[in-house]
């Protein structure tokens, strides 16, 4: 029982501290990689997704489509480079197509929730952009790795969680 109740404290927590705190903790960190990247993302449409521990950024470079994997050992440090591959799957067709996604800042307070009840929402606080050449935020989503609904299509969502679990060939 202790269990049980101990597990529904640590939901609730997650989901507060998502809620609450993911745009104040998110977006200096993207902010970081965006400043130390300016040359490379130029004149591109890229997309950041992640947790607190791992991050991707999805750039697309004519036509070829780079992850970017940036990893943190604890959640107070700065995303360090791990990785850098080149992708090569259907979905990124989709994934970078805008019309894809909800265009709004999204969190579980948004006017895209009260419209869109959610349905069940588990895991690590994430955050999710699509960024335009004129450095514009076309969709901010602060939200869990488990979600429902999603802001954005099904093949896109599905996609992103098998990326951030390293299930995607390269």
């Amino acid at each position: 029982m202790k269990t049980i109740f101990l597990s529904i404290f640590l939901f609730l927590g997650i989901i507060s501290y998502s809620q609450n705190n993911s745009s104040a903790y998110f977006n200096p960190k993207i902010d970081n990689i965006e400043k130390a990247y300016k040359y490379y993302l130029a004149n591109k449409i890229y997309i950041f997704y992640g947790t607190q521990y791992k991050l991707h950024l999805i750039v697309k470079n004519g036509e070829k489509y780079y992850d970017l994997k940036f990893t943190a050992d604890n959640p107070d440090n700065n995303y360090e480079l791990q990785d850098i591959t080149v992708l090569k799957n259907k979905e990124l067709r989709l994934l970078f197509d805008i019309d894809s996604y909800v265009n709004q800042s999204i969190s579980f307070d948004s006017e895209f929730y009260k419209k869109n009840a959610i349905k069940t929402t588990t895991g690590l606080p994430t955050y999710f952009s699509y960024n335009t050449p004129a450095k514009k935020r076309y969709g901010e989503y602060f939200l869990t790795v488990g979600i429902s609904p999603v802001p954005m299509r099904k093949e896109v969502y599905n996609f992103l969680g098998l990326l951030l679990l390293d299930m995607i060939k390269k």
